[in-house]
């Protein structure tokens, strides 16, 4: 059978009711919550901004420390999943519809942080895009504002041509559903294989969804993050501040804003601080603003969106912690532009 290699707004659409069975974000979180809540700490961060947000966790995540945090996406599906995932979580964030080459047409203000996680930048195209996307970005933060990346370490994966990439395994092996990834290497660019195989009536139901990337690695990134006027550029292996590894799985870039003639640039590296290791585990036409109410509980939850296209086990989606989001509620954020000004969007793409 010929492999269809769908584009990515058809590649996220397909996978939007499955993603949140491939991660375990309770684990996830827990671990990247410690690396950003000594950020926003050190540098006083007040507003952020997730691109690429897919089914909103992490502005979950963010909104509980107690910042206006809003997320973008270009998948209508990823953004629909995010709204139902911060009613479950009970807090009130802003999900925005839109294209991550085209920041600032959609914000009048600016940000103190904006975070680009879970390989989304490989989604993203070739370097033209790139390049513009981090212009955007550049554009949107204010002045020594931080710029977050995590990818995986393509730098390591080339060298050693690695093919297939940590599965996502449920416990029971028998009664979920189970996902494999793989990369077929093509001339400047990778074909990643999402495989499905799901336990159904006693036999393996297996699906596949096939997508165009482009691996970037850490010196082409710092390049390109400095053409764009993102310097004093840190670099880790995972988010507990050890320093990055050529030979590890994954590279996290922290950069700030260059101020140029708006002011000094602050001297000091960036405010992080390095820790005692911990094991690592491991997201247009029209803009739309989602104002969620937020819900009071003390129940904890876990959120989990099951396949839509087969029948599965009639399970309770799992939500995570639910939270009364003490820090106030979130007032509409006055950053969001009319939509009327960027009607021809260009696919931006979720996080992985």
């Amino acid at each position: 059978m010929k492999q269809k290699i769908m584009d990515q707004s058809q590649f996220h659409e397909q996978i939007s009711n499955s993603y949140d069975q491939m991660i375990s974000w309770p684990s996830r979180l827990r671990v990247e919550s410690k690396f950003f809540e000594k950020i926003i700490k050190q540098n006083k961060v007040k507003s952020s901004l997730d691109i690429g947000c897919s089914t909103g966790f992490h502005v979950v995540m963010l909104r509980r420390m107690g910042i206006d945090s809003s997320g973008i996406d270009s998948s209508p599906k990823m953004i629909e999943k995010a709204k139902a995932n911060a009613i479950a979580c009970g807090v009130n964030v802003e999900y925005i519809l839109g294209d991550m080459t085209q920041l600032s047409r959609r914000f009048s203000e600016g940000f103190d942080l904006i975070t680009c996680l879970g390989d989304t930048l490989a989604h993203v195209g070739n370097k033209k895009d790139v390049s513009r996307t981090l212009k955007e970005i550049q554009n949107c933060l204010n002045p020594n504002g931080l710029f977050v990346i995590q990818s995986l370490n393509y730098a390591n994966i080339i060298k050693k041509k690695i093919r297939f990439l940590p599965p996502s395994l449920p416990p029971n092996l028998m009664s979920e559903t189970q996902y494999f990834r793989t990369l077929d290497y093509t001339k400047g660019s990778f074909i990643l294989n999402l495989t499905e195989h799901a336990w159904y009536k006693n036999k393996w139901a297996v699906s596949n969804f096939s997508t165009k990337i482009t691996p970037y690695t850490k010196k082409e990134l710092e390049t390109l993050l400095k053409l764009a006027g993102l310097k004093q550029i840190q670099s880790y292996q995972n988010f507990n501040f050890e320093d990055y590894d050529v030979n590890e799985t994954n590279l996290i870039l922290v950069a700030r804003k260059e101020i140029g003639k708006e002011g000094k640039l602050s001297s000091g590296n960036i405010s992080v601080l390095k820790e005692k290791a911990i094991p690592s585990t491991g997201q247009q036409k029209k803009s739309i603003s989602a104002k969620i109410p937020a819900k009071k509980s003390n129940a904890k939850k876990i959120v989990s969106v099951p396949s839509k296209d087969r029948k599965t086990t009639n399970k309770k989606p799992k939500k995570l912690p639910q939270s009364n989001d003490k820090k106030g509620r979130y007032s509409k954020s006055k950053r969001l532009i009319s939509a009327k000004k960027s009607k021809n969007t260009k696919v931006s793409r979720g996080k992985r």
